[in-house]
């Protein structure tokens, strides 16, 4: 013959359905039971005692004097920036440095005096028109 228990959330009495292990008369007395652990307690206050009100609580966290904007803090921040990315442009070589309009402006100029386009001959069969190549002297798909 099983024992009954009594349910540990609501008081109710049960019989078991599982050896004995169980402690809630259902699941959702259990999940309850759960969520009212989980929750914080209030804090009692003083309201119920007579000529005291309970305190109220702050609604801004302090600020730290740390944590503001100054003109000092803008200036240090501009003077470290500037400083390293002169030292980047410093040490990084030539030819890894990122290319400028200029640079393109450069590479297109000899481009176009190193190759010259060829008129009368027809495009290949990827539709790409003929040059000369004033250097290797030869005809060049581009």
């Amino acid at each position: 013959m099983k024992k009954s228990q009594t349910c540990k959330h609501c008081g109710e009495y049960f019989t078991p359905n599982r050896r004995g292990v169980q402690k809630y008369c259902s699941n959702s007395c259990r999940s309850l039971a759960w969520r009212k652990a989980k929750t914080k307690p209030k804090e009692n206050t003083l309201a119920g005692v007579v000529g005291k009100e309970p305190e109220k609580e702050q609604a801004e966290i302090p600020s730290n004097p740390k944590d503001k904007i100054s003109f000092a803090g803008i200036a240090n921040a501009t003077i470290g920036s500037g400083i390293a990315s002169i030292v980047d442009t410093l040490l990084t070589p030539e030819e890894n440095k990122p290319a400028t309009k200029k640079d393109i402006q450069a590479l297109q100029a000899s481009l176009i005096k190193r190759y010259l386009p060829i008129r009368n001959l027809a495009p290949n069969a990827k539709g790409q028109n003929a040059y000369y190549d004033f250097e290797v002297k030869v005809v060049v798909y581009r």
